[in-house]
């Protein structure tokens, strides 16, 4: 059976097409985390530091990973808006 060319019936067209149609981020998560990247603002140098403190004294920030607590990543920005920290909360 050759199916190229023909048309498909497709059972969740009316719903797409009406907007009726249910997408996965359209269901409640209660414990969903969300997380946010610290871009560099460079295109090439050395991270002096990153002060994190106030970002993880925020209530519901599960963490705040930076060059200093995940030493693999390195302090050297090689591109800009390279990753140079996250926040999950």
């Amino acid at each position: 059976m050759n199916l190229i060319g023909q048309p498909l019936d497709r059972i969740d067209g009316l719903l797409k097409v009406t907007g009726e149609a249910r997408y996965a981020a359209e269901f409640p998560e209660a414990r969903l985390a969300h997380a946010v990247l610290v871009t560099s603002t460079i295109a090439s140098g050395t991270i002096a530091s990153i002060d994190a403190s106030r970002a993880q004294a925020l209530p519901g920030v599960l963490l705040v990973m930076t060059h200093g607590n995940a030493p693999e990543q390195g302090d050297y920005v090689t591109l800009y808006e390279l990753p140079a920290a996250f926040a999950v909360a």
